[in-house]
């Protein structure tokens, strides 16, 4: 008995969560200017609300649960105005399936960065688990190279002529 409550005291330790991390002001203030239900700020807008608007606005990504829109609208920030900056957090999207919605924003997007950006994430994204969505999302890109790696790599189904019924005796 003594070891079974030894093991459920450790196993209550082991699942308390992590208290979720506390924003600073300037990132608590890109949230409240983020989180407005219609029309938000302009990201040229939240660029006066912080010192480092690249990683607040991924902090807002990676904790603003709610409303939904404050983090996407922070993303759409990263990916028009601090791509080159946070590349490599774009480049966890689209490869993550937990952040499937992002990966879909920034594929989404991709017509609007320039074509090495988008070559990058097109192959992470053709590459990883969210090939398939990536693929549909692809084929009509303004960037050609995006365009031929979107399109299906496997070879063509030629139709051949039916054999004909062969009787052996």
């Amino acid at each position: 008995m003594l070891t079974t409550l030894l093991l459920l005291s450790g196993a209550a330790e082991a699942t308390t969560p992590l208290a979720p991390p506390k924003p600073t002001a300037e990132q608590r203030a890109l949230y409240n200017a983020l989180k407005v239900r219609d029309s938000g700020p302009s990201c040229d807008e939240l660029t006066a609300l912080s010192q480092d608007i690249a990683s607040d606005l991924i902090w807002i990504v990676d904790n603003a649960k709610q409303p939904p829109w404050a983090g996407i609208r922070a993303a759409r920030c990263i990916l028009s105005d601090h791509l080159e900056a946070k590349a490599t957090d774009v480049d966890a999207w689209v490869v993550d399936p937990e952040k499937k919605g992002l990966a879909l924003l920034t594929l989404s997007m991709l017509d609007e960065v320039p074509e090495t950006a988008a070559v990058r994430f097109a192959t992470l994204a053709l590459d990883g688990p969210l090939a398939e969505d990536a693929r549909a999302r692809l084929v009509d890109s303004v960037h050609p190279a995006v365009a031929n790696m979107a399109v299906s790599t496997e070879a063509p189904v030629v139709p051949q002529e039916p054999k004909a019924d062969v009787v052996e005796d």
